[in-house]
């Protein structure tokens, strides 16, 4: 999937927003996604993007982090970082991840996706479409 691809897939789901914004949001979240996985599956997903979703997801990470480097924080402040960065309310942050999240697990083979998936603790589960773990979960109604 080439970028233009990715981008208008993420802005039909997000359609009353121009294409510049949703390039930016798109670039926060794989931003924010890339710092909270260690190198292993990191790379695996980068290396089924196209070179500017690549360099999106790698941009706030050392390409070599090992697990013990990369941030190492739970789902909520996840979104809060998103939410930050992009300028978004905290339920928006978790709308836009999850729309973003569903169009990268269109764009890349499902074992890359669970590996990913895997590497990161329960909590993070429903940022990949998975029912939340309890009642607590930052989701959106």
């Amino acid at each position: 999937m080439q970028l233009n691809e990715f981008i208008d897939l993420v802005e039909v789901k997000r359609e009353t927003h121009p294409r510049s914004r949703v390039k930016e949001v798109v670039r926060v979240v794989l931003a924010a996604l890339g710092e909270r996985l260690y190198r292993t599956p990191r790379k695996a997903l980068a290396a089924q993007l196209p070179g500017e979703l690549e360099k999106m997801l790698e941009a706030e990470v050392d390409g070599e982090a090992e697990r013990m480097d990369t941030h190492q924080y739970p789902l909520e402040e996840y979104y809060q970082r998103v939410a930050a960065r992009a300028d978004l309310s905290y339920d928006e942050a978790v709308s836009w991840s999850r729309d973003v999240v569903s169009v990268l697990e269109k764009a890349v083979t499902s074992p890359v996706i669970e590996e990913a998936a895997g590497a990161l603790p329960d909590s993070y589960r429903e940022l990949f479409g998975q029912p939340p773990e309890s009642p607590a979960s930052p989701r959106v109604s």
